[in-house]
């Protein structure tokens, strides 16, 4: 079995778990709506690399995700009742910045 670069020839599950759990990151939702060019919003940010993080007691856990995508998907399903009230960080997640 193949994953990437990385070739795994052992019938243990747990470490091909390992493996991608590695490659997912930790995002974060900022509890504080942010300014924007049309109004206000929330930022999803990813926890391990950024350099714009919300202090901690204003950070809700999302989750790990592979992508940022994924992350503001699953903060738009949970917290919010409109796309336009969230958004990514410029900073971390500038795939998904819209505004």
């Amino acid at each position: 079995m193949s994953y990437g670069k990385i070739h795994i020839s052992v019938c243990r599950t747990d470490i091909l778990l390992e493996i991608n759990f590695k490659t997912m990151a930790k995002y974060i939702l900022n509890r504080n709506k942010q300014d924007s060019p049309n109004g206000e919003n929330y930022e999803v940010h990813n926890e391990e690399n950024c350099v714009r993080l919300p202090l901690q007691d204003n950070r809700i856990n999302l989750g790990y995700f592979y992508n940022c995508k994924d992350a503001m998907t699953a903060a738009i399903s949970k917290f919010s009742k409109s796309k336009s009230d969230i958004d990514g960080c410029f900073w971390c997640c500038n795939f998904c910045h819209k505004e």
